[in-house]
């Protein structure tokens, strides 16, 4: 090693020039992209937290279809649809099918796997078919989808990298997430996973911050953009609490109510009622959401008729204009639904 006996580096740099660096970095602001602007940005990895049986896999599905569709993401974001793929790690596709149609997406077309799917696969001595782990489980799917932009993975811990005895977890996971980040970053792919409460926190351990409450290092939460966090509370099993926390914008808190098919429903942001035109706008959309068809009198309902019923005319004429709802006339009614709903 080139040092000097003081230990003074007397070699060149091995990195870039500066003004590489400099150029790379105004090529990542020219060609930046938001997944949903501006919570989800484009090359990075997204995590999404919380307890088992917190409802992370609904309302993660909920958030999709909406974004999928091109309609607004937690109530007001800007969706941008690409290409995209599902894998659930610690789930079988049965499940998630079952999942769907609780939710009554019944024929919402996207890819979805099984990570038994996409692993490699032999024959035992038996005749058994199993699955053998890829070398390398992370860049293994990744390349299994070329022209795939968006990777949603269910259950991240199952591709982390296990920890060799006597070396540092916080290390070797930084290590791998640096890695990803390499394949994700100059070709603008994008992952939004799931994970659980570290042990600790389940057992009912404290937290010294929100980040805290997310399985894995700390080296390894560092390398992540977004984090949206679940908090449930038994003495409200109809509530849920979740936290949106990004790099470059405030901490977002949200309650969702949830309804007797486990759907998540937005009641408020940060503390309050989200109120006018967008408080009955996104009644409006969970009532498509539910319904699929409806008319103007049932979303004046839902919206409490202390609102006049004109008000809600003219919020429905804005979301067919928009795109957002199509209407067609059956006799003296007119039926609203989600314009882009599958046949």
């Amino acid at each position: 090693m080139p040092y000097d006996n003081e230990g003074n580096w007397l070699g060149g740099s091995v990195g870039d020039a500066v003004e590489d660096t400099t150029r790379r970095r105004r090529e990542y602001a020219a060609s930046e992209r938001w997944l949903v602007d501006p919570i989800f940005p484009a090359g990075a990895m997204h995590l999404i937290g919380g307890p088992s049986g917190s409802g992370k896999t609904t309302w993660l599905l909920q958030q999709l279809w909406d974004w999928d569709q091109g309609l607004p993401m937690f109530g007001k974001y800007t969706s941008n649809p690409v290409p995209w793929v599902y894998i659930c790690c610690d789930r079988s596709l049965r499940e998630t099918t079952k999942t769907l149609h609780r939710l009554g997406y019944h024929n919402w077309a996207f890819e979805a796997y099984a990570l038994e799917d996409l692993l490699p696969q032999a024959k035992d001595g038996s005749g058994m078919l199993t699955v053998k782990e890829s070398p390398d489980i992370n860049k293994h799917i990744l390349a299994k989808f070329p022209d795939i932009e968006l990777f949603v993975i269910e259950g991240l811990q199952a591709i982390m990298p296990d920890i060799q005895k006597g070396r540092s977890q916080n290390k070797q996971e930084l290590l791998w997430a640096l890695s990803l980040r390499l394949t994700l970053g100059p070709e603008n792919k994008t992952i939004i996973a799931t994970t659980h409460n570290p042990k600790v926190i389940a057992a009912g351990g404290v937290a010294q911050d929100a980040r805290s409450k997310f399985l894995g290092s700390q080296g390894f939460i560092g390398t992540c953009s977004t984090m949206v966090g679940f908090d449930k509370d038994d003495k409200r099993p109809n509530e849920r609490k979740v936290k949106i926390m990004g790099r470059n914008f405030r901490d977002i808190d949200q309650t969702y109510s949830l309804d007797e098919y486990g759907r998540f429903h937005l009641e408020a942001e940060d503390g309050e009622i989200v109120e006018g035109d967008e408080d009955y706008e996104i009644k409006i959309l969970n009532l498509a959401r539910r319904a699929r068809t409806f008319t103007a009198d049932e979303a004046h309902k839902t919206c409490g008729l202390d609102v006049s019923l004109r008000t809600i005319q003219r919020i429905l004429e804005r979301l067919v204009r928009e795109g957002t709802l199509s209407a067609e006339r059956k006799g003296r009614k007119l039926i609203f639904m989600y314009s882009r709903l599958e046949q």
